[in-house]
């Protein structure tokens, strides 16, 4: 992500005059934040690195209010090792929201989380936040709590978040970047398609946040990263390959009637890519050549 040191010091200044909403480069999401909380280089929102507490932005397609409900309800979440302990419809921004305090996971490594959906204006912003430790003190729930309550959202600008996001790729006639998710994921799709189709031919870039694995393991983190987003997949084969300079492990998959194809791409500087073309069977055959041609495009800016 392009992020200057003299910029940094341009948002803490603005910060700390005035208490207003900070939006973090390409992002429709903004909010006021905490004092000690600065705009992270890893994902789109902000973090202290000393407490390790994040606030994370991600624009999904939008929804109405009920179904924003229903994706926070307890036993959905319950399914993803989160346990709801209080859903509440505050106002955000003249907008009524759907946020919901918890627990992830168990034991010593429980955290405590946060969960945010409000409706915006042509999508969905959702907004996460993390504490490394659970319960939280009644002052670090405060705290996190009015920075989501300062959530203020803006006209999502694509040729601003495409700008940001941590590497650069080539469009192709029938593939075309329709949206980035939190700073550091971009998704492609044939043009006139809404992300909301799910039956939509669709290509993902990902930067990874944790270190490239040894190469004796990368085909098992390879399909690791496959099945935490498509928990169905089913992996018919797998290759190594070089791209440029970089090592890659691809996997072919099926997931009921659609055809994934993963790239898992190891660069020289240690920094990990995650590529995922998914369509139906007959879409997948045509736009091939496209996921492909994407694929071999990604940089670094």
């Amino acid at each position: 992500m392009k992020f200057s040191v003299a910029l940094l010091a341009l948002w803490l200044t603005a910060a700390g005059a005035a208490a207003q909403p900070l939006f973090p480069p390409g992002s429709a999401i903004g909010l006021e934040p905490p004092s000690g909380f600065v705009p992270s280089l890893a994902f789109s929102g902000f973090e202290q690195r000393e407490t390790r507490t994040a606030i994370i932005f991600a624009e999904q397609p939008p929804a109405p209010l009920e179904a924003l409900r229903a994706s926070l309800a307890a036993p959905r979440l319950a399914r993803q090792g989160i346990s709801a302990e209080a859903t509440t419809t505050p106002r955000v921004g003249g907008r009524e929201a759907v946020l919901v305090r918890g627990r992830q996971g168990e034991g010593g490594t429980a955290r405590a989380i946060w969960l945010m959906m409000l409706p915006g204006q042509g999508f969905t912003a959702f907004v996460t936040a993390t504490l490394p430790r659970y319960p939280a003190s009644a002052e670090e729930a405060g705290t996190v709590e009015r920075a989501l309550l300062s959530v203020a959202l803006r006209a999502p600008d694509p040729a601003a978040a495409r700008a940001a996001l941590p590497f650069a790729f080539d469009e192709t006639p029938n593939l075309r970047f329709t949206g980035a998710m939190a700073g550091s994921v971009a998704v492609l799709m044939p043009a006139g398609r809404s992300s909301a189709d799910l039956t939509a031919p669709r290509l993902s870039i990902a930067s990874a946040l944790q270190a490239a694995p040894r190469e004796a393991d990368r085909r098992r983190a390879a399909e690791d990263a496959l099945r935490s987003t498509v928990p169905n997949a089913r992996v018919d084969s797998s290759a190594s390959l070089r791209l440029g300079t970089a090592e890659a492990v691809m996997l072919r998959a099926q997931a009921g009637p659609r055809r994934l194809q993963q790239w898992l791409i190891f660069s020289e500087s240690g920094a990990t890519l995650r590529v995922l073309a998914e369509a139906s069977e007959r879409d997948f055959t045509r736009l091939l050549p496209e996921f492909e041609q994407v694929v071999a495009s990604i940089r670094r800016p």
